[in-house]
């Protein structure tokens, strides 16, 4: 029987979405981050299983991935850390320069 995927957490998804983000410096919209992440992740599992309110359900990891934008101040998600930045007018996510130090320290030529 294979391994079950592991939950993946917010944190997991730090460095993935910087990337992302560096390769759009013109901004991203939250589900165009969503949907990169989940092909990079292909969720299963726990990860897979659907939350909220069933006439709408995500899942965890949609959830997950959501909550760098909703939860701007709390935790450590990469806009409250400073390695994002939202525009809630155009609704666009963008790198700010701390992110691309971040990139630049584990080394991704960006």
């Amino acid at each position: 029987m294979p391994a079950s995927q592991p939950r993946i957490r917010e944190i997991d998804l730090l460095v993935p979405s910087l990337y992302f983000l560096s390769r759009h410096p013109g901004g991203v919209d939250t589900e165009s981050r969503r949907e990169y992440l989940e092909s990079l992740f292909q969720p299963q599992g726990i990860n897979a299983e659907p939350v909220g309110d069933p006439e709408h359900p995500v899942t965890r990891f949609s959830q997950i991935a959501r909550n760098a934008v909703s939860n701007q101040g709390h935790g450590k998600n990469l806009i409250a850390q400073d390695y994002a930045a939202y525009d809630p007018v155009t609704r666009l996510t963008t790198i700010t320069e701390d992110g691309l130090e971040l990139l630049r320290r584990i080394g991704y030529d960006v």
